[in-house]
């Protein structure tokens, strides 16, 4: 059993796949993706609702304290030697990047990247089409320049600790499921 990170650019149907992959595989995954906790917790009407959904709406990261913190408190109550981790939106920063490689070295998890290739005219095209509120052309392309400066040199650096396998993200997303469901049969991802 193996622990996968997802990463790729917005847009490239990460949180698509990985809903795909817990419909094939719930039962063996625990789920985590920091972005659909910030956007449910940014509705609350309180200091956490209040900070995060000002980011948000700026296209801007969530600090790696707060981050890595959300990680850590998941990882220490939901995750087990049963089930494999799959994360979604976490490492994208350096900080974090170093967190989850401790995290996962010193409690000797196999960890494999799938890093969902596709190109920021695509992604940009894919965010404006979803409808999500925080969608505008302003915070996309302020966190499609982030994934560039932040999270895609970190995705080199993972490579150095574990193996990453490169998806083509641009046809539909039926093709890259069954990129994906291809690739973790072959490589025995859940088993």
């Amino acid at each position: 059993m193996k622990d996968i990170v997802l990463f790729g650019i917005q847009g490239s149907g990460k949180g698509t796949q990985s809903t795909l992959l817990q419909e094939l595989y719930g039962d063996r995954l625990s789920y985590f993706s920091s972005g659909d906790i910030f956007r449910a917790l940014k509705s609350h009407p309180n200091a956490i609702g209040d900070y995060l959904s000002n980011k948000l709406e700026l296209g801007q990261l969530i600090t790696d304290e707060v981050t890595i913190s959300l990680f850590r408190f998941y990882f220490s109550t939901l995750v087990s030697d049963k089930k494999s981790m799959l994360l979604d939106g976490y490492p994208r920063t350096l900080a974090q990047l170093v967190d989850l490689v401790q995290t996962c070295l010193h409690s000797q998890r196999e960890v494999v990247g799938i890093y969902f290739e596709l190109s920021r005219e695509e992604a940009k095209k894919r965010m404006l089409g979803r409808g999500r509120a925080d969608d505008t052309p302003e915070s996309v392309d302020k966190r499609l320049d982030l994934f560039f400066q932040k999270t895609l040199p970190n995705i080199e650096l993972f490579e150095k600790f574990f193996p990453v396998i490169r998806i083509d993200a641009s046809p539909s997303i039926e093709e890259v499921h069954e990129q994906v469901k291809n690739i973790s049969m072959s490589t025995k991802l859940f088993n």
